[in-house]
């Protein structure tokens, strides 16, 4: 029989008074059985019952009076109170098994026969609470064992079923309370008494007192006795006259008691090798942080902890406030620097429907994290000022760059995860506001995470790692610092900014060192002696350069950039090529404007354009140049057919020697994400026309 091996708890075994009539005979037999009864089992609230119970079935109508035990499990009565599912009948008396039936104990009972449960809930609760140790058993000892003398243990349970490990006893050999922590080792309480305070270890044999055990060198330290026959304290020093200023001092090569000739007692004398004094972390090695998880070996670049517009950028709408399930949007955001100075921040918003939010108080703060999302407290300084629902109104439909301004600086710490809550005080399902998202150039920036808050839950729900909303201080540049990303070469914000390779693996959010200059790349398999360039597969190089020269298209899907040249010893000399990407434009007939997003601010561009008409065998090249103050454009032509050749500076392309057909190109918004365009053409010709820049 199995029997019980914890004592059941309140709601697994009542104790109460209840007598009720049988509705329905029951035949002698075991089992799970339904039986019915006259009046519902109610607790000391007047609820029925929910816990299971026993209860009797005596056969008071017939002779001679028979009695026999049932169970009725947890939850089995049923919702009316008047029958019970599932009981197990004629319960074994033997054990401690209050769950079992035996067939020797059962009986017939008739309708009309009576079902009861007569013992008092105070004397079972009183019983059970004294045992869990809940209340006091109301004498001045609690006693354990056979009443016989005899080793008693107290165990504790463990993951294994019947498994009991002891951790306190009464060892009746030594006549000593021991305690373990593993179950099998067992020791002594008495190494620590009010006499013998202290021993040093497992084998040391002669407790005594601390003053004994600690022994004064006289020469390192200093043990100086507190407080005789008080409260005695072992004051230990050390026996040097530096303090431990000057010895930080000493160390840190800044005190002067460190003099040239003490270093000088290395074995070199003067000219030894001072490297036996430090240690170093490498030759163009530099620990940085990352925002994702990094392999070793990887091709890595440096991106700002920022989502910076830029006017060649598409805005994307995000809604907020539309609905109660976004209520409020945060960005999770880890800087790598301590102590920001900016108050200024910048974000892309504009209204759904125009002069007509509804959404009262727009609120922007930096919030501490918990557990994986926005606590709800802001940082020191990171609440900003409110924008009210009439600033809103005049923002219009037009999506443009909002300030955010806070009263004193966003105090945040490197490496600590914050959240960027943007939230609103209202739901409107037609007069909302929309944020400006870098949905078309994620991969570009550093992987984010964005929360959406939802007011039905009260929870943050929905999370993802792309759409993240435009957010940057204008107040310091990079405020946030910057972190580590995988390079490719189908992203020219992951291109262009490669500093160098992992040296080991880093996790997401660490800090990990990363070679920038000469690298040992032990587990790639180089080429010596060829130039290596990032590949399209995150984090990979390759000896084959992927395409950088495009047909009409304003933003590149991939990019040649050199990163260096291997050399033997699987050894990787880093030296970083030209930034290069050509662009063929045709067909041109009329005005044609041109945003190029080329992920790098070139330093000059040179444009190529030829003419299709008759006479028209022109050929055609202007140079935009970068200086420090503005950009100028210079344009020479040649003309065959009309048999002259030329130089211009008015922003010109000729296509025909009589000048009536003219191709001019204006370049102008230059940023770090690219350039604006613009074609004319003047006449009838069809112009073609190339575009490089380089950076």
């Amino acid at each position: 029989m199995v029997n019980a091996t914890v004592l059941p708890t309140y709601s697994q075994a009542k104790f109460f008074k209840w007598s009720a009539t049988l509705t329905a005979p029951l035949a002698a037999s075991t089992g799970a059985q339904a039986i019915y009864w006259s009046s519902a089992p109610l607790d000391e609230n007047g609820a029925i019952i929910t816990g299971g119970f026993m209860a009797t079935i005596r056969n008071t109508r017939s002779t001679p009076n028979r009695s026999e035990m049932v169970w009725i499990p947890a939850s089995a009565v049923a919702a009316d109170g008047l029958s019970a599912t599932g009981c197990i009948r004629a319960l074994n008396l033997s054990g401690i098994d209050y769950t079992t039936a035996d067939s020797n104990n059962v009986y017939e009972f008739k309708t009309g026969d009576e079902i009861f449960c007569s013992i008092t809930p105070q004397v079972g609760e009183l019983l059970r609470s004294t045992l869990q140790g809940l209340i006091a058993t109301g004498g001045a000892n609690f006693i354990i064992g056979t009443d016989a003398d005899g080793t008693v243990t107290v165990k504790r349970c463990t993951a294994v079923a019947g498994v009991y490990q002891g951790f306190l006893r009464w060892n009746t050999s030594t006549d000593k309370v021991e305690y373990s922590n593993d179950g099998s080792t067992w020791n002594s309480f008495d190494a620590v008494t009010a006499s013998t305070l202290l021993t040093i270890s497992s084998g040391d044999t002669t407790p005594a007192h601390a003053e004994s055990k600690i022994v004064d060198d006289n020469d390192t330290i200093v043990i100086t006795k507190l407080n005789a026959g008080g409260n005695e304290q072992l004051q230990i020093a050390t026996g040097y006259s530096a303090s431990k200023t000057e010895v930080d001092q000493a160390l840190d090569g800044i005190s002067a008691n460190v003099t040239a000739t003490n270093l000088n007692t290395l074995a070199g004398g003067v000219v030894s090798n001072a490297d036996a004094l430090h240690t170093h972390l490498g030759l163009g090695v530099y620990s940085f942080m990352a925002y994702e998880a990094i392999s070793q070996y990887d091709a890595v670049c440096l991106l700002p902890i920022e989502v910076e517009h830029f006017s060649q950028l598409t805005d994307a709408n995000l809604a907020i406030g539309d609905s109660n399930t976004r209520r409020k949007h945060a960005i999770k955001i880890v800087p790598s620097v301590t102590n920001s100075t900016g108050t200024t921040l910048q974000m892309r918003m504009a209204e759904a429907v125009n002069g007509a939010t509804a959404l009262g108080n727009l609120t922007i703060s930096i919030q501490t994290d918990n557990a994986g999302a926005p606590s709800g407290t802001a940082v020191t300084g990171g609440t900003a000022n409110v924008i009210s629902q009439a600033t809103q109104r005049t923002w219009t439909t037009a999506m443009g760059t909002r300030t955010i301004t806070f009263a004193s600086p966003p105090q945040m710490t490197a490496g600590v995860t914050y959240w960027l809550v943007i939230e609103v005080a209202a739901t409107d399902g037609t007069n909302y506001l929309n944020i400006s998202v870098n949905s078309a150039h994620d991969e570009n920036y550093l992987t984010f995470t964005r929360l959406t808050y939802n007011l039905d839950t009260t929870s943050w729900g929905t999370s993802t790692t792309n759409a993240t909303p435009f957010f940057w201080f204008n107040t310091e540049l990079k405020l946030l610092g910057m972190a580590l990303a995988q390079c490719d070469a189908n992203w020219g914000g992951r291109t262009w900014n490669f500093i160098g390779f992992a040296n080991t693996a880093i996790a997401a959010f660490s800090s990990g060192a990363v070679a920038t200059d000469y690298a040992q790349l032990t587990g790639l398999t180089l080429t010596s002696g060829i130039d290596y360039f990032l590949s399209t597969t995150a984090g990979a190089i390759t000896k084959t350069a992927p395409a950088s020269i495009y047909f009409e298209t304003t933003e590149p899907t991939a990019f040649t950039y050199k990163i260096g040249r291997a050399l033997p010893s699987s050894a990787f000399k880093i030296n970083t090529g030209q930034k290069r990407v050509m662009i063929a434009e045709e067909d041109l007939q009329a005005t044609t404007t041109r945003q190029y997003v080329l992920w790098f601010k070139p330093e000059f561009l040179r444009v190529t354009g030829t003419g299709t008409g008759s006479n028209d065998s022109a050929i055609s090249q202007g140079f935009v140049l970068a200086d420090a103050s503005d950009y100028d454009v210079y344009m020479s032509y040649v003309n065959s057919a009309a048999g002259n050749a030329g130089y211009d500076n008015t922003t010109s392309l000729y296509t025909r020697g009589d000048n009536t057909d003219k191709f001019t190109a204006a370049a102008s918004g230059f940023t770090d994400a690219g350039f604006t365009y613009t074609f004319t053409e003047t006449g009838t010709a069809i112009v073609h026309a190339t575009i490089e820049a380089i950076g």
